[in-house]
Order: structure tokens, then C-alpha cells, then sequence
């Protein structure tokens, strides 16, 4: 090199390493750090609201299902919402009375109606599981040609929720008035 070039040389690294580091370099460590922050939060909030809605806010209490044949399969994993329930089922042309007390209590009904004479294909699952309670295959047609209603009642709010499938009734029956479970002897 010559004497020029040496100068030149001299002088580009004295500007450069007066210079303050490049911007640009720190922009990615800033952009990961940022978008890391935002993962932890999103996964924060992805386990904490579920838990801030309650224990179950994952999965309905009740399914029911118009099956190709015509039938309605009802599938009870909680007793819960049962004026929804009783609703879903009037929707899929079964009538139906829906009610759930609090544990300990049971529902009487002045007057209880008539038993309507034909029955209904019901399965117990209780299966922890699934955590299904109960499921029934219900067909619309029967309801209309005997005139009756279903009445489903079930003792719940807790880890051991219990249904009553009461066969369906024709007649007048009144309302339920939760009444308390008898203390055996």
C-alpha cells in the first residue's frame, strides 16, 4: 500500500470506531424479546381463563342429537341448565319437563300425572371417562301418538350428580317443589 491508501485506511477506522453501534443489530434482539413476551402472556391467559369461568367451561352439560332414523339421543354429563335442555328437547319435538334441585332434595309434583304405557330406551353410563351420566334415545313420534311428556328431574350441583328419567306421563302434573330427601332409619 501506498502512503495514500494507508492514510485513507487510518481514517475509515477511526470513523468507525467513533461510530455508536448499528441500530439495525439490536432491532432483532428487540423484536424476539418482544414477541416472546407476547407467547408468555398469551399462554398465561390461555390457562388462566378457563380457570377464572369456572370448572366447567369446557364442555356442555347436555347433548341432543336428531339421529338419521328420526330418534333423539340425549347425552347428560351435568345436571345443569335444564330449562336449556328442556328447550333443546321441545326443539327436536319431544316434549319435555326439565328440572334440577340441589342435592338433598327431589321434586314433587301435585298432581304426578299418568303414566303414559310405553317405554323409552335409556342407557346409565356414569363413565368417568367421558363423564357422561346418563343418555336416552327418545322417539318423537311416540310422544305425539300417546300424548305424553317426558319428565327428567335430577339431584346434582357436585361431583355425583344423579338423574331421574320418570317414564313419560299423560296428564296434568304441577310444578316442581324441591322438597327435601327423606332421612332413612
Amino acid at each position: 500500500m501506498n502512503t495514500f491508501e494507508d492514510k485513507l485506511l487510518a481514517e475509515l477506522r477511526t470513523v468507525v470506531a467513533e461510530r455508536p453501534a448499528d441500530i439495525r443489530r439490536k432491532r432483532p434482539k428487540r423484536l424476539l424479546v418482544g414477541i416472546a413476551a407476547c407467547l408468555t402472556l398469551a399462554a398465561g391467559t390461555a390457562v388462566a381463563v378457563p380457570m377464572l369461568g369456572g370448572e366447567h367451561t369446557t364442555s356442555p352439560a347436555y347433548a341432543v342429537v336428531t339421529q338419521p332414523d328420526g330418534t333423539v339421543r340425549v347425552t347428560i354429563y351435568r345436571v345443569e341448565d335444564d330449562k336449556g335442555l328442556q328447550k333443546r328437547l321441545r326443539a327436536a319435538g319431544i316434549p319435555a319437563v326439565v328440572d334440577f334441585v340441589p342435592k338433598g332434595k327431589f321434586c314433587r309434583r301435585t298432581p304426578s300425572g299418568e303414566s303414559s304405557g310405553f317405554r323409552f330406551q335409556i342407557g346409565w353410563l356414569n363413565d368417568r371417562a367421558t363423564g357422561q351420566i346418563g343418555t336416552l334415545v327418545l322417539r318423537p313420534a311416540d310422544y305425539r301418538r300417546h300424548g305424553a311428556t317426558q319428565l327428567i328431574e335430577g339431584e346434582g350441583f357436585g361431583p355425583r350428580d344423579r338423574l331421574i328419567f320418570a317414564a313419560p306421563k299423560t296428564g296434568s302434573f304441577g310444578p316442581c317443589v324441591p322438597t327435601d330427601v327423606p332421612r332413612q332409619r
